[in-house]
């Protein structure tokens, strides 16, 4: 089993939040840019299931909230606050996730 394989097996669940609707992988450890997405990475283990929507809530959302420029705090807030809307632990999911692959042997 392949981080990559890992990284396919998510995208072929739902949204984690929606259920119903297709989902990208987000990577709660930050690839960072220019990271290959096509290579075997640790990174792609710390992956959800969410939808576009949902991606890009937690990637660009109003963040004139927050004070703090660092990108590790706006990170970190960003997730806590999709968290705490819609009552879903991200590090959870991802947790169930892994387990699934895991035991499924996909």
């Amino acid at each position: 089993m392949s981080t990559l394989e890992f990284l396919a097996f998510v995208k072929r669940q739902n949204c984690c939040r929606h259920r119903d609707r297709p989902a990208t992988a987000h990577h709660m450890e930050p690839i960072g840019m220019g990271g290959s997405r096509k290579k075997e990475m640790i990174e792609h283990l710390s992956a959800v299931n969410v939808c576009d929507e949902c991606h890009m809530e937690i990637e660009h959302p109003d963040t004139s909230s927050f004070r703090n420029k660092q990108e590790h705090f706006w990170r970190n807030e960003r997730v806590k606050a999709f968290e705490d809307k819609y009552g879903i632990n991200l590090w959870r999911e991802n947790a169930r996730l892994l387990a699934r692959w895991i035991w499924d042997g996909k």
